[in-house]
């Protein structure tokens, strides 16, 4: 076989990669132990106030600070503004997760560059169509502010994240893709979590995202991945860390790809429920395992295939995507 020609374009886009990464790389030895000051960001006016609060920062810590008394307030809750500070450590935000009403709706997303180099920004989700970032990538010069819109639709509850990646570079790079796929140019990557409202006060979370003491149900994965040409199984693990019986019952869209046993169960209070799920051979197909949650009370294991067919009943439902390859 014939090797590759590479293309003009491409040739060019590794040697501006190279030359960039070179470039940065003296421009930040040249820098050492220079001092900067921070520099107000042009953001949110909800943004704007709660940075002006904090003008009695000590000014040794500059940006750092303002950040990390806006984590502090009421445990960085959804009243904060998501602010995102970029320094020469890596990434400081107000916090770390996003809370998201059943029905969706859209939050903001701003990125402060604090650093004097120009960074590159791309941020990407763990499902596109529940998803949609504007703009998913661009940069931000030193100083500037980078603002980000995520609008996310109704679904079923799922665990999400939502990733920040950034890319230092020497100026406002024409072939970010390129940038971002470089090896010889570092990275940095932030996570932030999204939560979804739960109806009927189940809250849900991926297990390690759990806050600490919180009355909820923990699920030990956010997707089941199988082999598609020889199936098998997978098990996911709910844990319910609340104070009151939990019935559920579990639901895809092709009832002869996968099998689920239990389909029908009871959580008892700081219990954990195994589900088995069982994928047959078969081409790749992708499909999603439903959880319908709802609180007992005090109907048997028996009446729960009746009782989820009730008109009105008040359900959590919690999404784990059944991925193959």
């Amino acid at each position: 076989m014939k090797n590759k020609v590479p293309t003009e374009r491409s040739n060019s886009a590794e040697g501006k990669i190279i030359s960039s990464a070179e470039t940065l790389k003296k421009r930040q030895e040249g820098r050492k132990g220079a001092k900067r000051k921070f520099i107000h960001v042009k953001m949110s006016k909800e943004a704007q106030e709660e940075m002006k609060k904090m003008e009695g920062a000590s000014s040794e810590r500059g940006w750092k600070s303002k950040i990390e008394a806006m984590q502090k307030k009421e445990g960085a809750d959804d009243d904060v503004p998501a602010v995102v500070g970029i320094g020469d450590e890596g990434f400081l935000m107000t916090k770390n997760c996003f809370y998201w009403k059943k029905y969706g709706g859209t939050k903001q997303l701003t990125i402060h560059n604090n650093t004097d180099t120009i960074h590159a920004i791309k941020i990407k989700s763990s499902d596109n169509a529940l998803y949609r970032i504007t703009p998913p990538m661009g940069s931000v010069l030193p100083s500037e502010t980078y603002t980000v819109k995520i609008h996310r639709t109704h679904a079923p509850i799922k665990p999400d994240k939502i990733i920040v990646i950034s890319v230092p570079t020497v100026k406002e790079e024409r072939y970010l893709e390129e940038l971002f796929d470089s090896p010889f140019v570092p990275n940095s990557k932030l996570s932030i979590t999204q939560i979804v409202e739960a109806g009927n006060n189940i809250p849900a979370y991926h297990a390690p995202c759990a806050p600490e003491g919180a009355s909820c149900l923990k699920f030990s994965a956010v997707k089941l991945a199988f082999n598609g040409e020889v199936g098998g199984d997978q098990n996911l693990r709910i844990t319910s860390a609340m104070a009151v019986r939990i019935g559920f019952k579990v639901q895809c869209t092709d009832n002869r790809l996968f099998l689920f046993r239990p389909v029908f169960g009871i959580i008892e209070p700081k219990e954990t429920f195994r589900i088995k799920v069982t994928r047959s051979p078969h081409p790749r197909k992708r499909d999603k395992m439903i959880v319908c949650a709802t609180v007992l009370k005090g109907e048997k294991e028996s009446q729960l295939p009746s009782m989820f067919l009730k008109k009105g009943l008040s359900i959590t439902e919690l999404c784990i995507p059944l991925t193959c390859h």
